[in-house]
């Protein structure tokens, strides 16, 4: 009943999508100029099982490239590194967020607009896939209130 309960919260809010007991919420993709050839996507994943799950890859249909990434401190400076994989613990979750871990989209096919939706797959360590439809948001002014 708790896992019926759960899942039809999460259906009823926002984006949402599931597989292998993996929910995502809130997905987004950042808006940049439209000379950019890169941007970053946010999301929040689920895990309502007993099991930790591994993310090995990603994939979107706006970018020729898509990576896991993270950053860190180093020197007194911000910077980027990949990541081989994520781990959404058992009965935990993993946010994917600004100005930490990230999904970096390289290789733009053409400039994002507002209100557009690309498709970003999760590929799981299992072999499973979820697949997840993030709107573009412009969040320039107000990235500075997020940290």
């Amino acid at each position: 009943m708790k896992k019926a309960m759960l899942v039809l919260s999460f259906m009823l809010f926002s984006h949402t999508a599931f597989a292998a007991d993996l929910g995502v919420t809130d997905p987004w993709v950042r808006l940049m100029p439209p000379v950019a050839h890169a941007t970053a996507a946010y999301m929040t994943l689920h895990n309502a099982t007993a099991s930790d799950i591994r993310i090995l890859a990603v994939t979107c249909d706006a970018a020729a490239k898509s990576d896991l990434h993270d950053t860190r401190m180093q020197d007194g400076k911000m910077v980027m590194y990949h990541l081989d994989s994520v781990l959404v613990p058992a009965h935990g979750q993993f946010s994917f967020t600004p100005g930490h871990a990230h999904i970096m989209l390289m290789g733009l096919h053409n400039p994002l607009k507002v209100g557009q939706h690309v498709n970003i797959v999760l590929h799981l360590a299992d072999g499973d896939s979820i697949r997840v439809r993030a709107p573009v948001r412009d969040m320039r002014g107000k990235m500075m209130h997020m940290h």
